[in-house]
Order: C-alpha cells, then sequence, then structure tokens
C-alpha cells in the first residue's frame, strides 16, 4: 500500500463504520474492508474475554466474526482458550502465533498481525506469509480501531434497545413514551411505522435532521421526505429485499422539511409478532452529507491540482480517451500541446515560489480565457502544462494555435507592481498521424518541447520521426556515458598557455577526452550535462588535473598552473567548492595554481546562486578567467560583478585576425577593455605567426 493511498483507506474504513446497525454485519463488514486493504488473506475477531487468566496464562475468547477462511467460519461463536497476552497485552509475541494457530486447528498460517479493539476485543489478521509493507499498520489504524470500538458498542447498545423496544406492551402510548427515553440520546434518527407504512414514532434525531417534528409527520407515509431522485425500480428493489430477507439498507437521497436535498445511510428493518406477522417497520438513519463531502474533496484532490484548480495527468488522459473516441467518429484530429515556462525556474529561486505560483496562477488564466470551452488544460506539475486540443478538421489549425499560446505566454506578467518575463517552448503531437494513444502522444509532444527548448526555446516544435531517433540516440549515449565513467575510459589532454615573448609554459588547460568512442567532447559534454553525469565527470576531471599539476610542480616546474573548465550544471547542482577544497587536499596543489574556467552563459538563468558560489571559490584562493569571451551573454555588470582575474577570448575572434579588419578590430577591443579592468588576457586557438604578432602589438602576450 503506498503511502499516498492511506487517506482513502482511513475514510473507507471510517465509512464502514457508519454503514452498519448492528454487530455482526459491523464486524464482518470491517473485516472484509480490512483484508482487503491489507492484503492478508483471513481475519478473526475475538471479543475481549471475561474472568482473569487461568494457571497455564490462558484465557477463554469467543469468536465474533471470521472473514476469508470457510473453515474458520464454521466456528464463529465458539469459544477457545488462548494465551492471555494475547488478547490483552500490548505486545503480542512470536510463541503466541503458535498457541493460536494450534487453537483454530489450521494448518494455513504461520503469520499474524494484532490489532486491538478498544473496549470491544481484538482482530487477528492472519497469512502464510507477513504482507511486506513500509507502513506502521498497527499505529495507522489505531484511530479507525478505536471509532470501530465505538461503533461497536453503539451498536450493542442500539441492538439492545430496538429488542427491548419490539418486546414491550403493545400499548402504543407506552412505546411512544419508552421510545423517547431510550432514543432521545440517539445521534441517529429513528422513525417507526406500522405495518400499513404509517408513521407512529420518530425521535428528535429525526426532527434534526429533517426539520419535521413528530406531529408533523405522525400517521402521514415517509414518502414525503422523497427527494425525486430515485425512480420507482429502485423503491421496488428496496422493498423486495425487505419481504424477502427482513432488512434493508444503503444510501438514499431525501429532502428535508426546507426542501433542501440531502444524502442519508438508511437502515429498515421488518418486525413481526409470534406468528410471524408483520407490525412495524422501523427505520434508522443518518445524514452523511459530511462524508460525502469529503468523499468528494478525495475525488477532486486525485483528479485536479490543486494550485491552479486545472485538470491533472490523470483527468486529463480521461478527457483525451472521450475526445479521441468522438474524433474516430467524425474522422477528426486531436492535438497535445505539451508546454513549459522559460525562465520560471530563476523566477522560483529569486523571488520565491509565492512569486512563482502567482505567475503559474496568472499563465492559467491567461490561457483559459483564450482557449475554447472544449478544449482541455492541465498542469502536471511545475512549470510543466498539456493542451488538448480538440475537433481539429486541420494541422494547420493546431500552428496557428501553438503560435498564439507562444505569443499570449511572451507578454509580461505584472505582481505587485513588477513586471516578470517568461516565454514558452511547446512540443506538439497530432492524432492519428504521430500515434492513437494517450501516453505515446504525451510522449512525442515531451520529445518535441524538448527540442524547442534545445532549439533556443520561446517557440514550438511538431513532434517528427527523427525526434524519436534523436532521443533513443540520446538515451543509448548516456548509458555509454555511465559505464565509461564506471569503467575509467576517460582521460585528460593538456593544452599549453604559452609566452610570446619567451616561449615560456606558463600554463595547461585540461581537456577531457574519450578515446575509442569516436566521440568530440562537443557531443558528449551536453549530455553529460542534461542527465547530471557531468557531477561525478567534473569532480573526476578536477581531481586528476590538480594531481597532475602537482606532479609537474615536484618536477621542478614551480610557476605553472592548471585551468579546468567548470559548466553551469556543476555550479547549480553540485557541491562546487567542496569538491575543488577535497581536490586541492588530496593533491596537495596550492589554490593559487588552479585555475577554474567560467562562461558567461552561466549567468542567463541562475545569476545570484552563481555568483554566490564564485564568491566562495574566491576565498579559496583559486585563480578565476572568462572563458570564450564575446560568444554568450557580454552582461559588462555581470562581468564586474565576477570578479575574474583573467580573459580568455574565443578562438573564433583570433582566427581571423590577419584577415578581417572586423574581427581584429573586436579583439583588440576586448583586449583594451580587459587590460582596463585589470584583467589578464589570453587569446585561444593561437597557430599562425601573423595572428601572434598582432595580439603581440596589443601587449597580449599569452
Amino acid at each position: 500500500m503506498p503511502p499516498e493511498h492511506i487517506l482513502p483507506v482511513l475514510y473507507d474504513l471510517t465509512l464502514t463504520l457508519g454503514n452498519e446497525t448492528r454487530t455482526k454485519p459491523l464486524l464482518t463488514r470491517f473485516l472484509q474492508r480490512l483484508l482487503y486493504h491489507t492484503s492478508f488473506p483471513a481475519g478473526v475477531f475475538f471479543f475481549t474475554p471475561q474472568g482473569d487468566p487461568a494457571e497455564d496464562g490462558t484465557v477463554e475468547a469467543r469468536i465474533g466474526a471470521v472473514v476469508g477462511d470457510y473453515e474458520l467460519i464454521e466456528q464463529a461463536g465458539q469459544s477457545l482458550r488462548l494465551p492471555a497476552a494475547l488478547l490483552r497485552g500490548d505486545i503480542a509475541k512470536e510463541e503466541h502465533a503458535d498457541a493460536l494457530l494450534d487453537a483454530l486447528n489450521s494448518k494455513r498460517y504461520s503469520a499474524f498481525l494484532r490489532l486491538p479493539v478498544p473496549g470491544a476485543g481484538v482482530i487477528l489478521l492472519l497469512a502464510q506469509v507477513m504482507p511486506e509493507t513500509e507502513l506502521p499498520l498497527v499505529h495507522m489504524f489505531q484511530p479507525v480501531l478505536a471509532r470501530l470500538g465505538i461503533a461497536f458498542r453503539l451498536c450493542q447498545e442500539s441492538e439492545r434497545r430496538t429488542t427491548e423496544l419490539l418486546n414491550v406492551s403493545r400499548n402504543l402510548e407506552a412505546q411512544r413514551q419508552l421510545m423517547a427515553s431510550v432514543y432521545d440520546s440517539l445521534h441517529a434518527a429513528v422513525m417507526i411505522t406500522d405495518e400499513m407504512g404509517n408513521i407512529i414514532a420518530t425521535n428528535p434525531a429525526f426532527t434534526q435532521i429533517t426539520g419535521y417534528t413528530h406531529d408533523e409527520v405522525a400517521g402521514r407515509n415517509p414518502r414525503l421526505l422523497s427527494s425525486g431522485r430515485h425512480g420507482p425500480e429502485f423503491y421496488r428493489v428496496m422493498w423486495g429485499d425487505i419481504g424477502a430477507h427482513g432488512h434493508w439498507q444503503g444510501e438514499i437521497w431525501n429532502r428535508r422539511k426546507g426542501g433542501e436535498v440531502y444524502p442519508e445511510w438508511l437502515s429498515i428493518t421488518r418486525a413481526h409478532d409470534e406468528s410471524n406477522g408483520v407490525t412495524h417497520y422501523v427505520a434508522i438513519f443518518s445524514d452523511i452529507s459530511d462524508q460525502k463531502a469529503a468523499q468528494e474533496k478525495i475525488e477532486y484532490m486525485a483528479h485536479y491540482d490543486h494550485l491552479t484548480g486545472l485538470p491533472n495527468r490523470l483527468l486529463l488522459q480521461d478527457r483525451f480517451e472521450r475526445a479521441l473516441a468522438y474524433a474516430r467518429r467524425q474522422n477528426e484530429q486531436v492535438a497535445l500541446l505539451f508546454l513549459d515556462l522559460d525562465n520560471f525556474k530563476y523566477i522560483n529561486d529569486v523571488f520565491g515560489h509565492a512569486t512563482g505560483d502567482q505567475v503559474l496562477c496568472l499563465a492559467t488564466r491567461r490561457l483559459q480565457d483564450w482557449l475554447r470551452v472544449t478544449d482541455v488544460l492541465s498542469r502536471h506539475g511545475g512549470d510543466e502544462f498539456v493542451v488538448l486540443l480538440t475537433g481539429i478538421k486541420e494541422t494547420g489549425a493546431v500552428a496557428l494555435a501553438a503560435e498564439k499560446i507562444v505569443q499570449l505566454l511572451r507578454e509580461p506578467f505584472e505582481i505587485d507592481g513588477r513586471q516578470f518575463h517568461v516565454s514558452a517552448s511547446l512540443g506538439v503531437s497530432i492524432y492519428p498521424q504521430d500515434g492513437n494513444d494517450f501516453d505515446s502522444l504525451l510522449r512525442q509532444a515531451d520529445m518535441a518541447m524538448y527540442h524547442a527548448k534545445s532549439a533556443g526555446r520561446n517557440m514550438f516544435h511538431f513532434y517528427t520521426e527523427s525526434m524519436n531517433q534523436l532521443m533513443s540516440e540520446r538515451i543509448d549515449l548516456e548509458q555509454r556515458l555511465r559505464d565509461a565513467l564506471e569503467a575509467g575510459e576517460f582521460i585528460l589532454h593538456f593544452q599549453p598557455q604559452v609566452e610570446f615573448a619567451s616561449g615560456r609554459i606558463k600554463g595547461v588547460e585540461a581537456l577531457l577526452r574519450w578515446p575509442g568512442s569516436g566521440l568530440s567532447p562537443a557531443r558528449f559534454i551536453p549530455v553529460a550535462e542534461e542527465s547530471g553525469l557531468i557531477i561525478p565527470l567534473g569532480n573526476w576531471v578536477l581531481h586528476e588535473a590538480c594531481k597532475a599539476a602537482q606532479r609537474w610542480r615536484a618536477a621542478g616546474h614551480d610557476g605553472i598552473t592548471i585551468a579546468v573548465n567548470l559548466t553551469a550544471v556543476q555550479l547549480r547542482r553540485g557541491d562546487m567548492v567542496r569538491s575543488v577544497r577535497e581536490a586541492l587536499a588530496a593533491s596537495g596543489l596550492p589554490s593559487a595554481a588552479l585555475e577554474l574556467e567560467l562562461t558567461e552563459s552561466m549567468l542567463i538563468d541562475d545569476v545570484e546562486n552563481t555568483l554566490a558560489v564564485v564568491g566562495e571559490l574566491e576565498a579559496l584562493g583559486v585563480y578565476l578567467s572568462l572563458d570564450d569571451f564575446g560568444t554568450g551573454y557580454s552582461n559588462l555588470s555581470y562581468l564586474k560583478r565576477l570578479r575574474v582575474d583573467k580573459l580568455k577570448i574565443d578562438q573564433s575572434f583570433v582566427r581571423n585576425v590577419g584577415t578581417d579588419g572586423e574581427a581584429a578590430a573586436i579583439v583588440r577591443a576586448m583586449v583594451e577593455m580587459g587590460r582596463s579592468l585589470g584583467l589578464e588576457i589570453v587569446a585561444e586557438g593561437v597557430e599562425t605567426d601573423a595572428q601572434a604578432s598582432f595580439l603581440d602589438g596589443l601587449n597580449c602576450h599569452v
């Protein structure tokens, strides 16, 4: 039983207690539901034994009810001698199982679970092997068992009083006086009719529930309470059961005096005299409006998102199946649009979850205002939504709808005087061309959304079969990465940083390679980032690079430094500061000899967190550089806040400085800007004398 099912289970068991008015049906029905929810095959209820234990520590206990074992059912009502500790103690020991099974004369079971029922007895659930569960069943069921004890005593009292009532004098006035004294304290309503069905007695709870006083209903037929919701067939079956079995119980809708229709749990019993002639009908009922409301709330929670009130995945699937059936009959199309809000994580992290929730609700309202009543908007958790479009005649209409949604969510949301900008990445799949079942179409729409986000966000993509191939290749590559990391297949190459004038190697940059894979880092590193494998892989690179640098320093190259590239994923998801500290400690490398290379793109998604981590790294004494400068965000205010020590000009600019005037001007501006900020300048990818000469003329010597 998963933890999320506990509440419905407790509700079902509690509702069972309110549905029975006699002890044996109460116990039997409760055992049936208990076995259903716990997977035990059989259960026995023993009444609380009376008297002191015998010298051997046993007491005589009577079986009150049995469910799940026909042989044991035959022993119902019999008394057995069992260990007193099993029935009265707080703890049931394992050795009690042998005594219990010997007394039951059954070889089917070897395990049991003891559930004490306060004031009534004890329930023993029997099994061949104890069902596996992580839930504390005894503790979990204590409140329900306490309610069972109360219901049991109420049923005993009700049966006793009903028996007394039907055995008293036939004098009508005496019956009414006795009934008033017996039933004044009952919370359940009681209504007694004569053999013709005319009301002759009611209790105060009847007036509280229906609004009618006794004088207003005396001599009248109970049909005055009818709500009109039940047809003739319902009452034919009900009176057929009463005629055949002398009893009926079930849920029924009646009407109060004020006109309000309400649900009640009704039990009707036929009373007869010594000659078996019908003398009265006794109806006992209770208002179950609260239970119904609780049930409806549980149903709502199971099918709707609590924040936005939108259907969840379960309800969306139900609506999809209906739309699909209709589309097949009408030869129409159905589309699923998988929607993910761009930039939502940044808003949630920086401005708090309350602001994030407001953005989700405003986005929901904006989409609902535009969608048709036949369409369905669903939230799948986080910032993911799914739109079900129905009644589609041509694919072009889906493209127009997707474009409109992108436009709607591109507009800013205003919260407390501040504007928040998000956008949306959408993936689209359509029945019948992309699939004919919910799970396939949803998966394909999700895949298309992923491609829209990878292509730059703020757009929509239709699903294509090539996406499925790409996703399969990505999944395969991720598994290969996991295997390679475990097998130690990765190696490091080292690229020198050379001073032009002297030719001296000032430092090296660690470059990750995967021999034998046929893949470049540009192919496998993005997959490592998306899957989270970059965390252990990056830690390995960091430790190996530090150890290599320390070996070189020990060999006499004291001034050499080692540069290691970091990714945005490492800063966001890994404990980067601790990893650096541990790598330095394990290798013995001085912190000043380690250079960590950052990129401008790290600042796009989570500026504040990135800056905070960079500040902690700086406090460790490591050297910080900004890699691939000019290819990313290029926000100078963020560059200032990063407090890096070195600026690395991307090789795409350096490559053409000898032939392209614009490239030369850009590099010159970068060098001047970096020098004005007091940064060391490094040019990447210098391969020709012309390039080196140009950079040397700018006083960029590395």
